[in-house]
């Protein structure tokens, strides 16, 4: 009966997820892209408000249920302008992503959905 109980006991402690550290990373229309890449669950990723002239290519995040990768914007001053040469947000392989925030701007350029 030990034997069970120090077995299931170290299952227990095994089986326990350790949380990964939060990460609030504070980034501009300049250094954006930079931080994409690395972003991992429970991440925030916060854009500051200004023009974002690149696109934001949110390729493999992925977060998870309990620690969603966040990115945000500052509302309206936050604003993704459109280009014709591409998506203006362009997401492959992502799960338990929160994108809110922000505004994209297709500045009537054709192709692109205007807001």
């Amino acid at each position: 009966m030990k034997i069970k109980l120090v077995i299931l006991v170290i299952v227990l402690i095994f089986s326990i997820q350790i949380p990964v550290e939060a990460n609030l990373i504070i980034a501009t229309p300049s250094n954006y892209t930079s931080f994409l890449s690395g972003l991992l669950p429970g991440d925030t990723l916060y854009l500051t408000p200004g023009n974002y002239l690149n696109q934001l290519d949110l390729n493999n995040l992925n977060g998870t249920a309990d620690l969603p990768i966040v990115i945000m914007g500052a509302g309206n001053t936050t604003v993704f302008l459109g280009n014709a040469c591409c998506n203006t947000v362009d997401m492959t392989n992502c799960s338990y992503l929160v994108i809110r925030d922000f505004e994209i701007n297709g500045l009537d350029i054709n192709y692109i959905d205007r807001k």
